[in-house]
Protein backbone atom coordinates (compact mmCIF):
# COMPACT_ATOMS: atom_id res chain seq x y z
CA UNK A 1 0.00 0.00 0.00
CA UNK A 2 1.32 3.38 -1.11
CA UNK A 3 2.77 5.93 1.71
CA UNK A 4 0.27 8.89 2.34
CA UNK A 5 1.78 11.90 1.82
CA UNK A 6 2.52 14.02 4.99
CA UNK A 7 0.50 17.11 5.36
CA UNK A 8 2.64 20.10 6.00
CA UNK A 9 1.56 22.32 8.94
CA UNK A 10 1.88 26.30 9.34
CA UNK A 11 1.99 27.38 12.58
CA UNK A 12 2.41 31.01 13.91
CA UNK A 13 4.39 31.59 16.80
CA UNK A 14 3.56 34.31 19.84
CA UNK A 15 6.28 36.89 18.11
CA UNK A 16 4.40 36.88 14.66
CA UNK A 17 6.91 34.07 12.89
CA UNK A 18 5.78 31.06 10.84
CA UNK A 19 6.96 28.12 11.32
CA UNK A 20 6.69 24.83 9.16
CA UNK A 21 6.32 20.75 10.52
CA UNK A 22 6.09 17.61 8.79
CA UNK A 23 5.84 14.23 10.47
CA UNK A 24 5.90 16.14 13.64
CA UNK A 25 9.61 17.59 12.68
CA UNK A 26 10.63 21.34 11.96
CA UNK A 27 11.12 21.90 8.18
CA UNK A 28 13.07 25.23 6.72
CA UNK A 29 11.24 28.00 5.70
CA UNK A 30 12.54 27.67 1.95
CA UNK A 31 11.50 24.30 2.03
CA UNK A 32 8.19 24.60 4.42
CA UNK A 33 7.03 27.46 1.96
CA UNK A 34 7.10 25.65 -1.15
CA UNK A 35 5.32 22.46 0.87
CA UNK A 36 2.64 24.51 1.88
CA UNK A 37 1.35 26.59 -0.67
CA UNK A 38 1.36 23.17 -2.82
CA UNK A 39 -0.83 21.73 0.02
CA UNK A 40 -3.07 24.38 -0.14
CA UNK A 41 -4.49 25.04 -4.20
CA UNK A 42 -7.11 27.67 -2.69
CA UNK A 43 -5.09 30.28 -0.29
CA UNK A 44 -8.07 32.55 0.53
CA UNK A 45 -7.11 36.68 -0.37
CA UNK A 46 -6.54 37.31 3.31
CA UNK A 47 -3.95 35.11 4.31
CA UNK A 48 -1.60 36.90 5.50
CA UNK A 49 1.31 35.34 3.31
CA UNK A 50 5.38 35.52 4.43
CA UNK A 51 7.47 36.99 1.38
CA UNK A 52 8.68 33.70 0.38
CA UNK A 53 5.14 32.42 0.25
CA UNK A 54 4.02 35.17 -1.91
CA UNK A 55 6.47 34.87 -3.79
CA UNK A 56 6.32 31.35 -4.51
CA UNK A 57 2.37 31.62 -5.54
CA UNK A 58 2.86 33.76 -7.77
CA UNK A 59 5.78 31.61 -9.37
CA UNK A 60 3.32 28.82 -9.27
CA UNK A 61 0.23 30.84 -10.73
CA UNK A 62 2.08 32.07 -13.84
CA UNK A 63 3.24 28.49 -14.52
CA UNK A 64 -0.23 26.75 -14.30
CA UNK A 65 -1.32 29.92 -16.42
CA UNK A 66 1.74 29.32 -18.85
CA UNK A 67 0.80 25.51 -18.79
CA UNK A 68 -3.06 26.11 -19.79
CA UNK A 69 -1.91 27.75 -22.75
CA UNK A 70 0.05 25.62 -24.01
CA UNK A 71 -0.87 23.37 -27.21
CA UNK A 72 -1.73 19.74 -25.87
CA UNK A 73 -3.94 16.75 -27.08
CA UNK A 74 -5.75 14.68 -24.62
CA UNK A 75 -3.40 16.74 -21.57
CA UNK A 76 -0.16 15.84 -23.12
CA UNK A 77 1.72 18.83 -24.36
CA UNK A 78 2.63 18.84 -27.82
CA UNK A 79 6.64 19.09 -28.58
CA UNK A 80 7.54 22.94 -30.25
CA UNK A 81 8.03 21.90 -33.67
CA UNK A 82 4.59 21.05 -33.86
CA UNK A 83 3.25 23.82 -32.40
CA UNK A 84 5.41 25.97 -34.28
CA UNK A 85 3.86 24.31 -37.64
CA UNK A 86 0.44 25.25 -36.24
CA UNK A 87 1.39 28.72 -35.92
CA UNK A 88 3.08 28.37 -39.95
CA UNK A 89 -0.45 26.89 -41.06
CA UNK A 90 -2.67 29.77 -39.30
CA UNK A 91 -4.07 26.43 -37.03
CA UNK A 92 -4.99 27.30 -33.54
CA UNK A 93 -1.43 26.56 -31.44
CA UNK A 94 -2.88 26.86 -27.67
CA UNK A 95 -4.96 25.01 -24.91
CA UNK A 96 -6.64 21.57 -25.79
CA UNK A 97 -7.07 21.14 -29.63
CA UNK A 98 -9.29 18.60 -29.70
CA UNK A 99 -11.91 20.74 -28.57
CA UNK A 100 -10.72 23.62 -31.27
CA UNK A 101 -10.21 20.68 -34.19
CA UNK A 102 -13.24 18.50 -34.31
CA UNK A 103 -11.80 16.00 -36.64
CA UNK A 104 -8.92 15.22 -35.10
CA UNK A 105 -8.98 12.45 -33.14
CA UNK A 106 -5.96 12.13 -31.48
CA UNK A 107 -1.89 12.77 -31.58
CA UNK A 108 -1.34 10.52 -34.24
CA UNK A 109 -4.19 11.53 -36.25
CA UNK A 110 -3.35 15.63 -35.62
CA UNK A 111 0.72 14.42 -37.20
CA UNK A 112 -1.33 12.99 -40.65
CA UNK A 113 -2.92 16.07 -40.60
CA UNK A 114 -0.33 18.53 -40.66
CA UNK A 115 1.65 16.68 -42.43
CA UNK A 116 -1.11 16.43 -45.56
CA UNK A 117 -1.48 20.41 -45.22
CA UNK A 118 2.83 20.95 -45.32
CA UNK A 119 2.73 18.46 -48.41
CA UNK A 120 5.64 16.28 -49.69
CA UNK A 121 7.22 18.13 -52.22
CA UNK A 122 10.84 19.75 -51.06
CA UNK A 123 11.14 23.30 -51.11
CA UNK A 124 13.85 25.66 -51.20
CA UNK A 125 15.30 25.87 -46.78
CA UNK A 126 14.92 30.26 -46.92
CA UNK A 127 14.60 32.74 -49.30
CA UNK A 128 17.07 34.84 -47.47
CA UNK A 129 19.72 34.63 -50.59
CA UNK A 130 22.50 35.82 -48.04
CA UNK A 131 21.49 32.36 -45.71
CA UNK A 132 21.08 29.77 -49.08
CA UNK A 133 25.06 27.81 -49.36
CA UNK A 134 27.09 29.36 -51.98
CA UNK A 135 31.24 29.21 -52.99
CA UNK A 136 33.54 31.19 -54.41
CA UNK A 137 35.98 29.38 -56.64
CA UNK A 138 39.73 28.80 -56.67
CA UNK A 139 41.69 31.81 -57.95
CA UNK A 140 45.14 32.02 -58.47
CA UNK A 141 45.73 35.84 -58.87
CA UNK A 142 43.91 36.17 -55.33
CA UNK A 143 46.16 33.17 -54.06
CA UNK A 144 43.10 31.02 -53.43
CA UNK A 145 43.81 27.68 -54.55
CA UNK A 146 40.48 25.78 -52.30
CA UNK A 147 36.46 25.99 -52.69
CA UNK A 148 35.56 28.87 -50.24
CA UNK A 149 31.88 28.19 -48.31
CA UNK A 150 30.18 31.31 -47.76
CA UNK A 151 27.28 29.99 -45.36
CA UNK A 152 26.63 26.57 -43.83
CA UNK A 153 23.48 24.43 -44.32
CA UNK A 154 22.69 24.21 -40.68
CA UNK A 155 22.45 28.22 -40.53
CA UNK A 156 19.84 27.89 -43.10
CA UNK A 157 17.76 25.42 -41.13
CA UNK A 158 17.57 27.22 -38.22
CA UNK A 159 16.10 30.71 -40.29
CA UNK A 160 13.34 28.52 -39.84
CA UNK A 161 10.48 28.39 -37.14
CA UNK A 162 10.26 24.75 -37.50
CA UNK A 163 13.47 23.06 -38.82
CA UNK A 164 15.56 24.46 -35.88
CA UNK A 165 13.74 21.60 -33.99
CA UNK A 166 13.88 18.81 -36.20
CA UNK A 167 16.58 16.46 -36.84
CA UNK A 168 18.33 16.49 -40.01
CA UNK A 169 18.46 14.00 -42.12
CA UNK A 170 20.04 13.10 -45.89
CA UNK A 171 18.26 10.64 -48.62
CA UNK A 172 21.18 9.43 -51.00
CA UNK A 173 20.60 9.03 -54.27
CA UNK A 174 21.26 4.89 -53.46
CA UNK A 175 18.48 5.27 -51.02
CA UNK A 176 20.71 5.51 -47.80
CA UNK A 177 19.63 7.36 -45.09
CA UNK A 178 22.29 9.63 -43.08
CA UNK A 179 21.94 11.52 -39.75
CA UNK A 180 24.32 13.81 -37.77
CA UNK A 181 28.10 14.41 -39.06
CA UNK A 182 27.78 11.60 -41.54
CA UNK A 183 24.65 13.53 -43.25
CA UNK A 184 26.88 16.78 -43.13
CA UNK A 185 30.09 15.39 -44.92
CA UNK A 186 28.10 13.33 -47.49
CA UNK A 187 26.90 16.93 -48.29
CA UNK A 188 29.81 18.83 -47.90
CA UNK A 189 31.40 15.60 -50.78
CA UNK A 190 28.30 16.37 -53.05
CA UNK A 191 28.75 20.33 -52.76
CA UNK A 192 32.63 19.91 -54.02
CA UNK A 193 31.64 16.93 -56.51
CA UNK A 194 29.25 19.39 -58.17
CA UNK A 195 31.69 21.94 -58.17
CA UNK A 196 34.58 20.13 -59.72
CA UNK A 197 32.42 19.27 -62.72
CA UNK A 198 31.00 22.93 -63.50
CA UNK A 199 34.69 24.09 -62.83
CA UNK A 200 35.77 21.57 -65.70
CA UNK A 201 32.75 22.93 -67.95
CA UNK A 202 33.69 26.23 -67.86
CA UNK A 203 37.80 27.29 -66.22
CA UNK A 204 35.75 30.99 -66.04
CA UNK A 205 32.98 30.21 -62.72
CA UNK A 206 33.96 32.38 -60.64
CA UNK A 207 30.75 31.98 -58.25
CA UNK A 208 28.37 28.99 -57.20
CA UNK A 209 25.13 29.04 -55.27
CA UNK A 210 23.35 25.88 -53.89
CA UNK A 211 19.54 26.32 -53.40
CA UNK A 212 19.22 23.07 -51.39
CA UNK A 213 15.62 21.66 -50.79
CA UNK A 214 14.60 20.28 -47.87
CA UNK A 215 10.93 18.61 -47.11
CA UNK A 216 9.73 18.21 -43.15
CA UNK A 217 8.42 14.88 -42.57
CA UNK A 218 6.51 15.42 -39.35
CA UNK A 219 5.88 12.24 -38.12
CA UNK A 220 9.36 11.52 -37.62
CA UNK A 221 10.38 15.06 -36.69
CA UNK A 222 13.02 15.27 -39.63
CA UNK A 223 14.28 17.64 -42.04
CA UNK A 224 15.22 15.46 -45.36
CA UNK A 225 17.45 16.74 -47.85
CA UNK A 226 16.87 14.40 -50.81
CA UNK A 227 19.74 14.00 -53.33
CA UNK A 228 17.74 13.05 -56.01
CA UNK A 229 15.37 16.11 -55.52
CA UNK A 230 18.19 18.87 -55.47
CA UNK A 231 17.98 21.33 -58.54
CA UNK A 232 21.13 22.14 -60.97
CA UNK A 233 22.76 24.79 -58.78
CA UNK A 234 23.18 28.51 -59.91
CA UNK A 235 26.78 29.64 -62.23
CA UNK A 236 28.00 33.07 -62.12
CA UNK A 237 30.78 33.41 -64.51
CA UNK A 238 34.09 35.82 -63.90
CA UNK A 239 34.49 38.18 -66.80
Amino acid sequence: MAKKKSQVKRIIDSQGKVRYYAEGKRISNQKGSKAWVRSEPEIGPRTRLTQEEADFLKRSLASKKAASQRARIDGKFLPRYIKETLKVLSLPNKGELKKQLPAVKDYGDLLKELQNAVGKESRIITQDRDKTASYTTPNEKRARTNFESVVDIIDSLKTSSVYKFMDFVVITRSGQKLKGMAAMEYIRNWETDMLSKIMKKNKKTAFVRFNHMVKPNLLNREVEWDEEEQPEPEVQQSI
